[in-house]
């Protein structure tokens, strides 16, 4: 049980792995979440305080509609998963022959793993996510207005990252079927 437990982590590694060589793609999909983030905290410290919005309400709000935005983003996700794993298109079995730029554990990744990779390690980043949503949730009456505003920019950070690696999910997703590769 307790190796099973530890090869979750073992695709967000890989990721991170096969991105190493390309240092432009981590900047983007970590320091332009840093910057929302800290963008968002700066707001929320000298924008102007409206009277009528309750800080524990706004984060509880915020919370729900990310809990069910994770949950759409999740179901997408396996879909593509399943469709990727599954599909017997020519357009897959090519992706499988074509070696990409990435490298892993010192071999070429081809597109299908590469792919394959991308659908997994996001599909684990939202159910981390979803996982910390829901102790904040639970922790939310319990904190300081102060580390609600903290939280509320760490959210919008991993959010920010979430979607980045989306887009570029949805986009190799389309070229993987609609494109002869």
């Amino acid at each position: 049980m307790k190796k099973n437990l530890g090869e979750i982590w073992e695709p967000i590694a890989d990721f991170y792995c096969m991105k190493k060589g390309k240092k432009g793609e981590v900047r983007v999909f970590i320091l332009l979440p840093i910057i929302a983030g800290s963008i968002s905290y700066i707001i929320g410290k000298v924008g102007i305080i409206n009277t009528t919005t309750v800080l524990l309400d706004f984060c509880n709000d915020i919370l729900n509609q990310l809990l069910t935005i994770l949950a759409l983003f999740i179901s997408f996700c396996m879909a593509y998963l399943s469709i990727l794993l599954t599909s017997s298109s020519e357009n897959v079995t090519e992706l499988k022959k074509t070696p990409s730029s990435y490298h892993l554990k010192g071999k070429t990744c081809s597109l299908y793993q590469v792919n394959a990779n991308e659908i997994t390690y996001i599909l684990l980043a939202e159910i981390l996510f979803l996982i910390l949503i829901f102790f904040q949730k639970l922790g939310l009456p319990l904190i300081s207005n102060e580390w609600i505003k903290v939280m509320l920019c760490i959210n919008v950070a991993i959010f920010m990252h979430i979607l980045l690696v989306m887009l570029v999910v949805v986009k190799n997703m389309y070229f993987s079927f609609w494109r002869n590769v």
